[in-house]
């Protein structure tokens, strides 16, 4: 638990919102990572996208209990640009969705991020040693990890 309390930490820190801009957290789940660049920056939106309804309503009640205010929507990490739009996020991080993915679905994955962001640098945070194993060559141009440790 304290290396993801780090990383994630360190994710609020890293992506550096400004003002308004919108954030958005692929695999979001219990909303973790989500609220914490909204503690950073409160006028930023976020947006948490995951599969999982029943996941994304903790998500919410955990927001609401950080004074964050957050958007839970269904969705896939290897296609957020349905419920979220093609170009519309500032940011986008990732926690633990490319850890539990098989190489070609972080492929789809890494792809969505960059569809669903404006022209500026992505975070993809990737709490896992293996991760970076995915050769440079494979991420798409925007997307840079962290390992947080």
């Amino acid at each position: 638990m304290a290396r993801e309390r780090l990383w994630r930490g360190l994710t609020a820190l890293y992506v550096a919102l400004r003002a308004g801009e919108e954030v958005v957290d692929v695999g979001c789940g219990t909303g973790s990572l989500a609220v914490l660049p909204g503690r950073v920056e409160p006028s930023a939106r976020i947006v948490g996208v995951d599969p999982a309804p029943e996941v994304l309503a903790i998500a919410r009640r955990k927001a609401a209990a950080a004074g964050v205010e957050a958007d839970g929507r269904v969705g896939r990490g290897d296609e957020p640009g349905e419920p979220v739009g093609a170009g519309t996020a500032d940011t986008v991080v990732s926690g633990l969705v490319p850890h539990q993915c098989a190489l070609p679905v972080k492929r789809a994955v890494l792809a969505s991020i960059v569809a669903v962001s404006r022209p500026r640098p992505v975070s993809c945070v990737t709490p896992s040693r293996d991760d970076l194993k995915v050769p440079p060559a494979v991420r798409p141009r925007g997307i840079s990890t962290a390992q947080g440790w």
